[in-house]
């Protein structure tokens, strides 16, 4: 940070957090919540030799990764049986690690809010409807809900742990026996910021003000609203 200038992301160990998948993992099983069995593989046979029950996912552990002069956002795969899983391994460069996790069918949510030492203010959330991607992606189109009491719970624990301060989104994912399982987190401003400010969510207005100034605060009590639906034009189209 020099004169006159503030970073409103992360920076140092904080990127860590923001960006290492296998590290937000960890912190959201210590945080409380319901994590996927997870093994983190970097090479071929780590991913072929485990104890594989299909289907699953393999996931770049990286937000994104650094190849060939530029900054990469690596592929994902969902394998069904062992056939898949040698298809995907081949196409792996092993540049960086792999998450091998099962693959869940349900509905996305997040909760969204802003970090700060000595708390979190701001929290709400959603579920989303539609997606780019019906195997996982970002939303186009979502409805707002309530934060449950548990979830508020591990939402605070996580960002406490991680000493994370600024706007965040936790991903999560609710499968069709009612378990919410961690997905990831995001420090960034998300796809679906038009329906949180729609109730006067201004998160990021209010990562800039805090950037400037650590002390301050959000003030007043927007009126949070259930169900409210908004859509996002680009991605619906």
């Amino acid at each position: 940070k020099e004169p006159g200038f503030a970073l409103a992301g992360p920076s140092g160990k904080h990127v860590a957090i923001a960006l290492d998948k296998a590290v937000q993992t960890e912190t959201a099983r210590c945080a409380g919540f319901n994590v996927l069995p997870t093994r983190v593989a970097r090479t071929k046979g780590e991913v072929l030799d485990g104890d594989n029950c299909f289907p699953l996912v393999l996931k770049p552990s990286q937000a994104v990764g650094w190849g060939e002069g530029r900054l990469r956002k690596g592929r994902h795969w969902i394998c069904g049986n062992r056939e898949e899983l040698e298809r995907a391994v081949r196409a792996w460069t092993e540049t960086v690690p792999l998450l091998v996790q099962p693959y869940v069918v349900g509905t996305g949510e997040g909760v969204f809010g802003l970090s700060r030492a000595g708390g979190v203010d701001a929290l709400s959330g959603h579920r989303r409807i539609r997606m780019m991607n019906p195997h996982g992606s970002g939303s186009s189109a979502c409805a707002s809900q309530v934060v449950s009491a548990g979830s508020a719970v591990a939402v605070e624990k996580f960002v406490q742990i991680s000493n994370w301060q600024g706007l965040f989104m936790i991903e999560t994912l609710r499968d069709s026996a009612g378990t919410v399982w961690f997905m990831e987190f995001n420090g960034r401003p998300w796809g679906s910021m038009a329906l949180a400010r729609r109730q006067g969510l201004e998160y990021p207005a209010w990562n800039a003000r805090f950037a400037l100034d650590s002390r301050w605060r959000p003030t007043g009590s927007p009126a949070l609203q259930s169900d409210l639906v908004c859509r996002h034009v680009g991605r619906e189209l």
